[in-house]
Protein backbone atom coordinates (compact mmCIF):
# COMPACT_ATOMS: atom_id res chain seq x y z
CA UNK A 1 0.00 0.00 0.00
CA UNK A 2 1.38 3.39 -1.04
CA UNK A 3 -0.04 6.61 0.38
CA UNK A 4 0.37 9.78 -1.69
CA UNK A 5 0.08 13.27 -0.20
CA UNK A 6 -1.83 15.78 -2.29
CA UNK A 7 -0.24 19.14 -3.26
CA UNK A 8 -3.37 21.03 -2.24
CA UNK A 9 -4.24 23.45 0.54
CA UNK A 10 -4.82 21.66 3.85
CA UNK A 11 -8.42 20.78 4.60
CA UNK A 12 -10.09 19.90 7.86
CA UNK A 13 -10.91 16.28 8.62
CA UNK A 14 -13.07 14.53 11.17
CA UNK A 15 -9.98 13.00 12.78
CA UNK A 16 -9.43 16.18 14.76
CA UNK A 17 -6.50 17.51 12.71
CA UNK A 18 -5.77 19.27 9.46
CA UNK A 19 -4.48 17.12 6.62
CA UNK A 20 -3.88 17.42 2.94
CA UNK A 21 -5.96 15.11 0.75
CA UNK A 22 -4.39 11.66 0.63
CA UNK A 23 -4.62 8.87 -1.93
CA UNK A 24 -3.95 5.20 -1.14
CA UNK A 25 -2.72 2.99 -3.96
CA UNK A 26 -2.66 -0.79 -3.52
CA UNK A 27 0.20 -2.17 -5.63
CA UNK A 28 0.35 -5.99 -6.03
CA UNK A 29 3.69 -7.74 -6.55
CA UNK A 30 5.11 -7.39 -10.05
CA UNK A 31 2.82 -4.46 -10.77
CA UNK A 32 5.48 -1.86 -10.06
CA UNK A 33 5.47 -2.15 -6.25
CA UNK A 34 9.16 -1.28 -5.83
CA UNK A 35 8.96 1.69 -8.21
CA UNK A 36 5.74 2.97 -6.63
CA UNK A 37 7.27 2.81 -3.16
CA UNK A 38 10.39 4.67 -4.22
CA UNK A 39 8.31 7.26 -6.08
CA UNK A 40 6.14 7.89 -3.00
CA UNK A 41 9.17 8.31 -0.71
CA UNK A 42 10.97 10.66 -3.09
CA UNK A 43 7.80 12.69 -3.70
CA UNK A 44 7.25 13.14 0.04
CA UNK A 45 10.89 14.20 0.52
CA UNK A 46 10.55 16.85 -2.21
CA UNK A 47 7.24 18.09 -0.81
CA UNK A 48 8.60 18.48 2.71
CA UNK A 49 11.76 20.20 1.46
CA UNK A 50 9.69 22.79 -0.43
CA UNK A 51 7.22 23.50 2.36
CA UNK A 52 7.18 25.01 5.82
CA UNK A 53 7.66 23.49 9.25
CA UNK A 54 3.88 23.28 9.49
CA UNK A 55 3.94 20.67 6.74
CA UNK A 56 6.43 18.56 8.70
CA UNK A 57 4.24 18.87 11.80
CA UNK A 58 1.28 17.76 9.69
CA UNK A 59 3.24 14.74 8.49
CA UNK A 60 4.12 13.76 12.04
CA UNK A 61 0.47 14.11 13.01
CA UNK A 62 -0.54 11.87 10.10
CA UNK A 63 2.05 9.26 11.05
CA UNK A 64 0.61 9.14 14.58
CA UNK A 65 -2.91 8.28 13.36
CA UNK A 66 -4.17 4.72 13.67
CA UNK A 67 -5.32 2.68 10.68
CA UNK A 68 -9.02 3.54 11.05
CA UNK A 69 -8.33 7.29 11.26
CA UNK A 70 -6.10 7.19 8.18
CA UNK A 71 -8.68 5.21 6.23
CA UNK A 72 -11.35 7.78 7.10
CA UNK A 73 -9.15 10.65 5.96
CA UNK A 74 -8.35 9.13 2.57
CA UNK A 75 -9.92 10.91 -0.39
CA UNK A 76 -8.95 8.44 -3.12
CA UNK A 77 -8.42 4.67 -3.10
CA UNK A 78 -6.95 2.94 -6.13
CA UNK A 79 -5.40 -0.35 -7.25
CA UNK A 80 -2.46 -0.44 -9.65
CA UNK A 81 -2.93 -2.98 -12.42
CA UNK A 82 -0.64 -4.50 -15.02
CA UNK A 83 -1.26 -6.78 -17.96
CA UNK A 84 -0.90 -10.43 -16.81
CA UNK A 85 1.60 -11.28 -19.55
CA UNK A 86 3.66 -8.22 -18.66
CA UNK A 87 3.75 -9.39 -15.03
CA UNK A 88 4.91 -12.86 -16.10
CA UNK A 89 7.63 -11.38 -18.28
CA UNK A 90 8.75 -9.19 -15.38
CA UNK A 91 9.11 -12.22 -13.08
CA UNK A 92 11.04 -14.10 -15.76
CA UNK A 93 13.47 -11.25 -16.34
CA UNK A 94 13.92 -10.56 -12.63
CA UNK A 95 14.90 -14.08 -11.58
CA UNK A 96 14.76 -16.80 -14.20
CA UNK A 97 16.42 -15.26 -17.24
CA UNK A 98 19.73 -15.08 -15.39
CA UNK A 99 19.76 -15.84 -11.68
CA UNK A 100 23.37 -14.80 -11.06
CA UNK A 101 23.07 -11.39 -12.72
CA UNK A 102 25.26 -9.13 -10.58
CA UNK A 103 23.61 -6.08 -12.12
CA UNK A 104 20.10 -7.39 -11.50
CA UNK A 105 17.55 -6.17 -8.98
CA UNK A 106 17.54 -9.29 -6.79
CA UNK A 107 21.33 -9.51 -6.62
CA UNK A 108 21.55 -5.89 -5.44
CA UNK A 109 18.50 -6.05 -3.16
CA UNK A 110 19.43 -9.32 -1.43
CA UNK A 111 23.20 -9.15 -1.60
CA UNK A 112 24.69 -12.25 -0.05
CA UNK A 113 21.48 -14.27 -0.44
CA UNK A 114 21.41 -14.65 -4.23
CA UNK A 115 23.96 -16.80 -6.08
CA UNK A 116 25.91 -17.16 -2.84
CA UNK A 117 26.42 -20.92 -2.53
CA UNK A 118 29.01 -23.19 -4.11
CA UNK A 119 26.77 -24.56 -6.88
CA UNK A 120 29.23 -27.25 -7.94
CA UNK A 121 29.39 -28.61 -4.39
CA UNK A 122 25.62 -28.33 -3.92
CA UNK A 123 25.06 -30.16 -7.20
CA UNK A 124 27.28 -33.04 -6.05
CA UNK A 125 25.46 -33.15 -2.70
CA UNK A 126 22.08 -33.40 -4.44
CA UNK A 127 23.43 -36.15 -6.68
CA UNK A 128 24.70 -38.08 -3.65
CA UNK A 129 21.42 -37.52 -1.81
CA UNK A 130 19.44 -38.93 -4.73
CA UNK A 131 21.71 -41.98 -4.91
CA UNK A 132 21.41 -42.49 -1.15
CA UNK A 133 17.62 -42.33 -1.32
CA UNK A 134 17.63 -44.96 -4.06
CA UNK A 135 19.92 -47.28 -2.09
CA UNK A 136 18.05 -46.72 1.21
CA UNK A 137 14.67 -47.11 -0.46
CA UNK A 138 13.71 -43.63 0.70
CA UNK A 139 14.29 -44.34 4.40
CA UNK A 140 15.39 -41.40 6.57
CA UNK A 141 18.76 -41.98 8.27
CA UNK A 142 18.47 -42.37 12.05
CA UNK A 143 20.64 -39.32 12.76
CA UNK A 144 18.36 -37.05 10.70
CA UNK A 145 15.42 -37.20 13.12
CA UNK A 146 16.97 -35.38 16.08
CA UNK A 147 16.22 -31.74 16.91
CA UNK A 148 19.75 -30.55 16.11
CA UNK A 149 19.60 -31.91 12.57
CA UNK A 150 16.16 -30.41 12.08
CA UNK A 151 17.26 -26.92 13.20
CA UNK A 152 20.45 -27.16 11.16
CA UNK A 153 18.43 -28.08 8.08
CA UNK A 154 15.97 -25.23 8.69
CA UNK A 155 18.81 -22.71 9.00
CA UNK A 156 20.43 -24.03 5.83
CA UNK A 157 17.12 -23.73 4.00
CA UNK A 158 16.75 -20.13 5.19
CA UNK A 159 20.26 -19.18 4.06
CA UNK A 160 20.51 -21.20 0.86
CA UNK A 161 16.91 -22.00 -0.05
CA UNK A 162 16.67 -19.68 -3.05
CA UNK A 163 19.93 -20.84 -4.62
CA UNK A 164 19.17 -24.51 -4.01
CA UNK A 165 15.70 -24.12 -5.48
CA UNK A 166 17.15 -22.61 -8.66
CA UNK A 167 19.73 -25.40 -8.79
CA UNK A 168 16.97 -28.03 -8.54
CA UNK A 169 15.15 -26.29 -11.35
CA UNK A 170 18.33 -26.29 -13.46
CA UNK A 171 18.79 -30.01 -12.74
CA UNK A 172 15.27 -30.63 -14.00
CA UNK A 173 16.18 -29.28 -17.44
CA UNK A 174 19.74 -30.70 -17.42
CA UNK A 175 19.43 -34.24 -16.05
CA UNK A 176 22.57 -35.69 -17.63
CA UNK A 177 25.43 -34.69 -15.30
CA UNK A 178 28.14 -36.38 -17.38
CA UNK A 179 27.25 -34.48 -20.56
CA UNK A 180 26.27 -31.21 -18.86
CA UNK A 181 28.08 -30.77 -15.51
CA UNK A 182 27.68 -27.70 -13.31
CA UNK A 183 30.91 -25.73 -13.86
CA UNK A 184 29.89 -22.09 -14.37
CA UNK A 185 26.77 -21.13 -12.38
CA UNK A 186 26.90 -17.47 -13.46
CA UNK A 187 26.36 -18.66 -17.02
CA UNK A 188 24.42 -21.87 -16.47
CA UNK A 189 21.78 -20.89 -13.89
CA UNK A 190 19.65 -19.28 -16.59
CA UNK A 191 16.45 -20.42 -18.25
CA UNK A 192 14.71 -19.84 -21.53
CA UNK A 193 11.20 -18.40 -21.47
CA UNK A 194 9.89 -21.77 -22.65
CA UNK A 195 11.50 -23.48 -19.65
CA UNK A 196 10.01 -20.81 -17.39
CA UNK A 197 6.53 -21.51 -18.79
CA UNK A 198 7.04 -25.27 -18.35
CA UNK A 199 7.94 -24.63 -14.71
CA UNK A 200 4.77 -22.55 -14.22
CA UNK A 201 2.67 -25.37 -15.65
CA UNK A 202 4.40 -27.99 -13.49
CA UNK A 203 6.09 -26.22 -10.54
CA UNK A 204 6.75 -29.30 -8.42
CA UNK A 205 10.42 -30.28 -8.46
CA UNK A 206 11.94 -33.64 -7.56
CA UNK A 207 13.15 -33.45 -3.97
CA UNK A 208 11.36 -30.15 -3.37
CA UNK A 209 9.65 -29.75 0.00
CA UNK A 210 6.77 -27.84 -1.56
CA UNK A 211 7.82 -24.48 -0.11
CA UNK A 212 8.88 -23.05 -3.45
CA UNK A 213 11.19 -20.09 -3.73
CA UNK A 214 11.55 -18.23 -0.44
CA UNK A 215 11.20 -14.76 -1.93
CA UNK A 216 8.07 -15.74 -3.90
CA UNK A 217 6.39 -16.82 -0.67
CA UNK A 218 7.03 -13.52 1.10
Amino acid sequence: MVTLRGPFSPSSSSTGGTHRPRAAVCVPHKAGSHSWGRFARELLTLQLAAESEEAEAEEREWAALDFAARAEALRVRAVAVRHPMSRLLSVYRMAFERWCDEGGFLFKQWRGAVCAIDFEKADREMEEEEERKKSDDGLIPSDASDLGSFLSGALKQHREGNDRFMLRLWRRFHPDRRRDPMVDPHRQIAFTFQEFVEFLLEPRLEGDDGAGMYYLSK
